[in-house]
C-alpha cells in the first residue's frame, strides 16, 4: 500500500503507512526517508513535517535545503554543560549529546545522509555581549538568541510548556540563554548545569540527494 501511494505521489499517505505500520521491514526506512524529502521539497516556512522520530517545524527554506526545528523540546533532561564551566557552544556537553546520541537515535542511516554538516557561527549574546564560543561544524545544533528572535512567531507552539536552551551564553559566562514556555527569548540566561531547561534541536536538511 505504501509503494502504491508513492507511485501515485501521495507521499503523505505513504509516510503514515511506513512510519506507523511497516517499521524497519526490508527497505522501509529508505522509502520513509524518500517520502520525507519529497514532502520537504514543497514545504513552506511554518509547516509541520515528520523527519526521523519526531515532528519538526520548517523555520526556513533556502534553495536545496530547509531548516527544521523540533516542534517540541526533546524529552531527555540534558544540561547545557557541566557545573563550573562557561557556556561556550563549541565546548558544551549538549553539543556533544546532540551530534552523538540524539543524532544516532533519532535518524535512520538514510535520514542521516540528508542531514547536512553545517557551519555554525555563534555570535556573542546580542543584549549583554557575552562570548558564546567559536565557529563549529555540526549536523545538529541549537538556535542562537538572534535566530530564536527571528523565528519566534514560526516556532510558537501553544501546548509547549517547557523552556528550551539556546546556544548563546547568558549575561554571565556560566549561564546560557533560553526561550521561555511563552516563547520569549531570555537573554539573561540560566545556570548551565540545570536540567530544568530542555533541548529543542535544529538541523539543515539537504533536498538534492537521494537516500
Amino acid at each position: 500500500r505504501a509503494g502504491k501511494a508513492m507511485q501515485s505521489h501521495d507521499f503523505d499517505k505513504a509516510l503514515v503507512l511506513l512510519d506507523t505500520r511497516v517499521g524497519d521491514y526490508k527497505d522501509a526506512l529508505q522509502k520513509k526517508a524518500q517520502c520525507e524529502l519529497e514532502i520537504l521539497k514543497t514545504a513552506e516556512a511554518g509547516d509541520t513535517v515528520t523527519f526521523g522520530t519526531g515532528r519538526w517545524i520548517v523555520a526556513e527554506t533556502a534553495g536545496e535545503k530547509v531548516l527544521l526545528v523540533r516542534k517540541k523540546p526533546a524529552e531527555e533532561q540534558v544540561p547545557y554543560t557541566d557545573s563550573g564551566k562557561d557556556a561556550l557552544w563549541d565546548q558544551s556537553g549538549i553539543r556533544l549529546w546532540l551530534n552523538g546520541q540524539f543524532y544516532q537515535e533519532n535518524f535512520s542511516i538514510y535520514e542521516q545522509e540528508a542531514v547536512l554538516e553545517t557551519r555554525v557561527v555563534t555570535p556573542p549574546n546580542s543584549k549583554y555581549g557575552t562570548k558564546s564560543g567559536v565557529e563549529t561544524s555540526d549536523r545538529v545544533f541549537l538556535l542562537s538568541d538572534k535566530e530564536a528572535d527571528s523565528y519566534q512567531k514560526l516556532l510558537a507552539v501553544s501546548d509547549n510548556q517547557k523552556p528550551w536552551w539556546l546556544r548563546t551564553s547568558g549575561k554571565s559566562a556560566d549561564s546560557a540563554a533560553f526561550v521561555s514556555p511563552a516563547g520569549d527569548v531570555m537573554h539573561y540566561g540560566y545556570a548551565v548545569d540545570s536540567k530544568e531547561i530542555a533541548a529543542r534541536p535544529a538541523v539543515w536538511v539537504g533536498l538534492s540527494g537521494k537516500p
